[in-house]
């Protein structure tokens, strides 16, 4: 009984002190900076990152999409034959895939 009463008594307190900052919104953010504390970069200032490729991996992923694409004629025949091949439409998100990788790794 005790600590409902204990609880009842500050009950209001909780109430006006949410009630409060329910009314000023968020709490308030930093100062604005005036303009000689501004940060800015330009273009010429920006360091530049040398582009490192894998030949290793460009090598792997070419033999890969050669190896795919050189399955494409095959299953074409095949689909003019009347039969749906059913991994040539995963054959053809990996060929899109690798394709675009390389595409990415060369194409600064």
């Amino acid at each position: 009984m005790k600590k409902i009463a204990a609880f009842l008594s500050t009950l209001p307190f909780l109430i006006s002190g949410n009630a409060s900052y329910s009314q000023s919104g968020y709490p308030p953010g930093p100062p604005p900076l005036n303009g000689s504390h501004e940060l800015r970069v330009t273009d010429n200032e920006m360091p530049v990152l040398p582009r490192v490729i894998d030949p290793v991996r460009l090598q792997k992923d070419a033999l890969a999409l050669a190896t795919a694409a050189s399955s494409i004629p095959a299953d074409i025949e095949s689909i003019r034959k009347g039969m749906l091949p059913k991994e040539i439409l995963q054959k053809l998100k990996q060929i899109e895939k690798l394709s675009k990788q390389l595409r990415n790794e060369l194409n600064p």
